[in-house]
């Protein structure tokens, strides 16, 4: 069911990818809503999993954008392997897991794609654009990460690849 829920995710999420626009005040950053999905595969399963999730999610950006195939692919499963040697030392449940991981996570992505595309002579920004996409990618990793976890979670739960964690309201 773990595959089964990552596909869903996987398609909702590329939906969601093409449809939003680049935001121009942010110098054309896009909501990493795939990018989301490799970080909660990486704090939540083993690594095999993750790096399915992360080369799906990779492989479907890099298809749906001008970036050479291969790329986001490559640098998503980086990060997943990154992000998931932090696995045991964080609550992944927690709001502030995912907001930290996604804005750190975007803007690392967003750096090292600019570079690597540079490098090949394929993208050249102005650094006022650039500067503003950089702090663009993290603020929309950390507002979106924390979105999609939770939807992920909440999938994951219903299918029954997670247990609920019942919250106590009532002292006793």
């Amino acid at each position: 069911m773990t595959y089964l829920v990552m596909g869903v995710i996987l398609i909702v999420c590329t939906v969601l990818q093409i449809q939003m626009p680049g935001y121009a005040v942010l110098g054309g950053a896009k909501i990493p809503f795939l990018l989301s999905v490799c970080l909660y595969y990486s704090l939540t399963r083993e690594t095999g999993v993750m790096l399915a999730a992360a080369f799906c999610a990779g492989f479907l950006q890099d298809s749906l954008s001008e970036i050479p195939l291969g790329y986001s692919a490559f640098l998503f499963c980086l990060l997943g392997w990154a992000v998931s040697r932090f696995r045991n030392f964080v609550v992944s449940e927690s709001f502030v897991t995912p907001t930290f991981f996604g804005g750190v996570a975007s803007l690392i992505f967003t750096i090292s794609i600019y570079m690597w595309l540079a490098a090949d002579g394929l993208v050249s920004f102005g650094a006022g654009r650039l500067f503003m996409r950089f702090v663009g990618a993290g603020f929309l990793g950390m507002i979106c990460a924390p979105v999609v976890f939770f939807l992920t979670r909440k999938l994951d739960q219903l299918v029954g690849n997670v247990e609920f964690n019942e919250e106590i309201d009532v002292f006793e």
